[in-house]
């Protein structure tokens, strides 16, 4: 997966907005996956689209978690996003690193 994710702090306790426009690969094709949400209120709603194969151009509703930390280094956690009382129907958890990159302004 590769992409960029943006948070654009409104103020000095990092209150604001997230936001990501990347690309996953798998084994079952190419998904493009978007989200926007502010930072308090994870997990954050997103879809998922298909770019190849025969369900090209099909779209699915995921929520994701993208910088959970449970001891082996950030997870980027995707489910479906599902009410439920149990734990969420997860369709991936990777590791994931960000570099951080700052714009100067």
């Amino acid at each position: 997966m590769y992409g960029r994710r943006i948070h654009e702090a409104y103020n000095s306790l990092g209150d604001g907005t997230i936001s990501f426009v990347g690309v996953l690969r798998t084994h079952s094709g190419q998904y493009r996956l978007v989200y926007e949400d502010y930072v308090n209120l994870a997990p954050y709603d997103g879809y998922i689209e298909l770019l190849d194969g025969p369900n090209k151009g099909y779209s699915y509703k995921v929520e994701i978690l993208d910088h959970v930390d449970y001891g082996s280094g950030p997870e980027f956690i995707i489910s479906d996003g599902s009410p439920t009382l149990y734990a969420p129907n997860e369709y991936g958890r990777l590791v994931c690193q960000w570099r951080e990159v700052r714009s100067g302004r």
